[in-house]
């Protein structure tokens, strides 16, 4: 290896390679960069969905003791009415 013609063509054969795997490294990096933000992304948006899913939850079953507490109080009118139908119908 005494041509430094020869030896002038590998450095630089070399440092073009290297330059290829420097990009290569950033495009990775980059990508891989761009998936953890996706995978961040994902996971603020489930942790959304199952907050609002415990918020539907909460609200339905309000709703349902909200629903029984009406019923219970319009069960309780109309034994009241019932009972002052027949307290008329037996006088």
């Amino acid at each position: 290896m005494n041509d430094p013609d020869e030896a002038h063509r590998m450095t630089q054969e070399r440092i073009a390679k290297l330059e290829m795997d420097k990009e290569q490294a950033e495009r990775v990096a980059e990508e891989s960069r761009k998936n953890e933000e996706n995978a961040k992304r994902l996971a603020e948006n489930q942790r959304a969905r199952a907050e609002q899913s415990r918020t539907n939850e909460d609200e339905a079953r309000k709703n349902a003791a909200e629903e029984r507490r009406r019923r219970l109080v319009l069960e309780a009118e109309l034994r009241e009415v019932r009972e002052l139908l027949n307290a008329r119908g037996n006088t």
